[in-house]
């Protein structure tokens, strides 16, 4: 079973997913797989050539999503499909009706803010030009959209607000502990 943490940049789906790593000793995050080169941190996923990822989705061994960064990316496809170990990831809104179509049985958790406040004062810390900031929050404000406006997609959604940023954590794990593969 997947449980797929959406929403948009910097709302708390690494946060939440590490939390659930760290309090669930029995979920495992989902590995996944692209031809986007890692950075150092980037420990679970597999950096693959343009022809490796080619040849693994043909051959079924990879559902593949794209992205609008111009790279691919992946998940093996009997991660998905399983349903005796329970997996966490972070995916984005787009991408949940794919993996949905591939294992109904996926748990879709949207994070939601009640605006871009909370995420404008959260990307400030990480981006180096105000170009950057502009460019993520675009993006962001159109995820949040995505979810707005396809909100059958999802199983819960979950609001970030200011307000709540400390409950938010527990309200996750609460959701998560609810899960057993």
């Amino acid at each position: 079973m997947v449980l797929a943490l959406c929403g948009p940049t910097q709302v708390g789906k690494t946060y939440a997913k590490e939390a659930i790593l760290r309090h669930r000793k029995d979920v495992k995050e989902l590995r996944w797989y692209t031809t986007k080169p890692l950075s150092p941190d980037e420990t679970v996923g597999r950096h693959l050539s343009d022809e490796q990822f080619e040849r693994n989705c043909l051959s079924g061994l990879l559902i593949s999503f794209e992205k609008d960064d111009g790279y691919k990316y992946g998940f093996a496809t009997h991660d998905i499909v399983r349903n005796d170990v329970l997996f966490v990831t972070e995916i984005c809104p787009s991408l949940i009706s794919d993996l949905k179509e591939i294992n109904p049985d996926v748990v879709a958790i949207s994070l939601v803010t009640d605006g871009l406040d909370i995420l404008k004062d959260r990307l400030k810390l990480c981006c180096k030009s105000n170009a950057e900031l502009e460019k993520r929050l675009s993006v962001a404000k159109e995820e949040l959209e995505f979810a707005r406006e396809n909100y059958d997609y999802f199983d819960v959604a979950v609001l970030v607000t200011k307000k709540n940023q400390k409950s938010f954590r527990s309200t996750v794990l609460l959701l998560a502990n609810a899960l057993a593969p």
